[in-house]
């Protein structure tokens, strides 16, 4: 599927069973002033343009996989919102999926198999899975109660622009962590215990969260 759904008042539904997929050889996919709503499976194997006002949902049960190192992006002004029930995974490339002026709201799965894992906003409630060799960045992420966390990549906090990462209840991240120098903020009413190794780099920033050491992983 390729071109521009716009003003398609009922929205997109992709049903149980079914697939939706948007490849690079097909040409440029825009979602316009519409909503689409994900039951059975995407697959995402090129940038993906969403303008003026679009909600994306990937529902419980659902499956959004995105080959490659790939771009989710506010294309023109409105709000542009992406919510994760179901299961969002990156499947390959060493780079960077992003979600770029688009808000994520997360309280199913993010998998990161490979690359790297960044939104320039997202709320997280829900599990945060990366492999061995992936990361996922946590600059302008608030974790919410109900975040977890499994696999055995690292978080970063690499601080992009003025990014912070906010705790807005307590969070024990058990994969490990690793916080650039300088530019890394970590801010919030939260607690972060740690439960697994840190490499806190010079010039790391905390205030108003708490944090503590748990015991190490056996």
């Amino acid at each position: 599927m390729a071109g521009r759904v716009r003003d398609a008042r009922g929205g997109l539904d992709v049903g149980t069973g079914a697939t939706l997929t948007l490849s690079a050889a097909s040409g440029t996919h825009i979602l316009d002033t519409t909503t689409l709503r994900n039951h059975g499976t995407v697959n995402l194997a090129d940038t993906f343009y969403l303008q003026h006002d679009v909600a994306v949902v990937n529902e419980t049960g659902g499956v959004w996989q995105v080959a490659g190192d790939r771009l989710i992006v506010t294309n023109v002004g409105g709000t542009q919102t992406f919510t994760n029930v179901g299961i969002l995974r990156k499947t390959s490339g060493a780079g960077v999926l992003e979600f770029r002026g688009v808000a994520v709201t997360n309280t199913g799965t993010i998998d990161v198999e490979t690359g790297n894992f960044l939104a320039s906003s997202m709320s997280n409630a829900g599990l945060l899975q990366v492999a061995t060799g992936a990361t996922l960045d946590l600059s302008s992420v608030t974790l919410q109660a109900g975040t977890t966390f499994a696999g055995n990549g690292t978080l970063l906090l690499s601080g992009v622009g003025t990014a912070t990462t906010t705790l807005a209840a307590d969070v024990t991240v058990t994969l490990p962590l690793r916080m650039a120098a300088n530019v890394a903020r970590l801010s919030g009413p939260g607690k972060l215990t740690l439960g697994a190794p840190m490499d806190w780099q010079a010039g790391w920033s905390c205030s108003e969260a708490g944090w503590t050491s748990a015991p190490a992983r056996r």
